[in-house]
C-alpha cells in the first residue's frame, strides 16, 4: 500500500501528534467480537479462545474459525450493539483531534458493521478504520475478510495495527497508541507513547516500553493536550 503523504509536508500547520486508537475495551467498554461470540456461537469457540491465550495461534486464524460457529443475519448483530457503551469521553476526543489537526485513525481485530454503527452515533464522524470485515450469508451463516492482513505481521492478526501506523500516519508525527489489551502487544512498539491499561499496563510496565496509564478518553484528552503543548514550546 503506498504511503499517504498527505501530512508529510513541513509546514508550521503540519501535525505534531497522530493517534491510533484500538476499538474494543478502549473505545467501547465491551469486547464487541465476544459479544457476538457468547450469543450467537457454539458454545466450541471458547476452546479456540484457550488456544489463542496461549499463543497455539494467531488472532486472524482464532477469528476465522470462531465466527464460523456463529448463526445469525446482519440484524441479529446489530440487534446485540444496542448493549455497546461507548466512552462518554470519545466524542469529545475526536472533536478535539479535528480542532487541533490530530490525525486519528481506529485499528481493530473487530469487525466493521459493529465499529461502523457504533461510530455512527458521532455527527460528521470521519476517522479512518482498519478493521476485519463480516460477511454475511442467506442461510446465517457468517465469515470473515482480512483486508488489513499483512502476511509478515509478527503476531498473525486479522488487522496489522503497525501496517495501520506506518501507511496512514505521518512520519515526522509523535506517535500515540491507545489501548487495553493484547491485539495491541505488537503495535505498541511501533509508536512513540503508549497510553495503556489492563493488559496493555501490564505489558508495557514489564516490557520497559515508554507509556502513561490511563482511565478513559477524558484521560487521553489531558495527556495529548499536554503533549500538543509540549511540541508547541519545542
Amino acid at each position: 500500500m503506498p504511503q499517504d503523504n498527505r501530512f508529510s509536508i513541513h509546514r508550521a500547520d503540519a501535525p505534531k501528534v497522530a493517534v491510533v486508537s484500538d476499538f474494543d475495551g478502549t473505545i467501547v467498554r465491551e469486547d464487541t467480537n465476544r459479544l457476538i461470540l457468547e450469543s450467537l456461537a457454539d458454545p466450541a469457540w471458547l476452546e479456540l479462545e484457550d488456544a489463542w491465550l496461549r499463543g497455539e495461534m494467531g488472532s486472524l486464524e482464532c477469528i476465522k474459525r470462531q465466527f464460523a460457529l456463529v448463526k445469525a443475519s446482519r440484524r441479529d448483530i446489530l440487534s446485540i450493539l444496542s448493549e455497546v457503551h461507548m466512552d462518554p469521553h470519545f466524542p469529545l476526543f475526536v472533536d478535539f483531534c479535528r480542532k487541533e489537526n490530530i490525525p486519528l485513525i481506529v485499528a481493530s481485530d473487530g469487525m466493521d458493521v459493529c465499529i461502523h454503527r457504533v461510530l455512527s452515533r458521532i455527527p460528521n464522524c470521519e476517522i479512518k478504520v482498519f478493521c476485519n470485515q463480516l460477511v454475511f450469508s442467506g442461510d446465517h451463516s457468517v465469515s470473515v475478510r482480512f483486508p488489513n492482513f499483512n502476511p509478515e505481521c509478527r503476531v498473525f492478526g486479522g488487522t496489522c495495527k503497525c501496517q495501520a501506523v506506518r501507511a496512514h500516519l505521518p512520519s515526522g508525527a509523535k506517535k500515540v497508541l491507545i489501548g487495553d489489551g493484547r491485539s495491541d502487544f505488537c503495535v505498541a512498539r511501533a509508536v512513540d507513547l503508549v497510553l495503556a491499561k489492563d493488559a496493555l499496563l501490564d505489558y508495557c510496565r514489564r516490557e520497559g516500553i515508554p507509556h502513561a496509564a490511563y482511565r478513559d478518553f477524558g484521560d487521553a484528552l489531558q495527556i495529548i493536550g499536554q503533549l500538543l503543548e509540549g511540541s508547541r514550546v519545542c
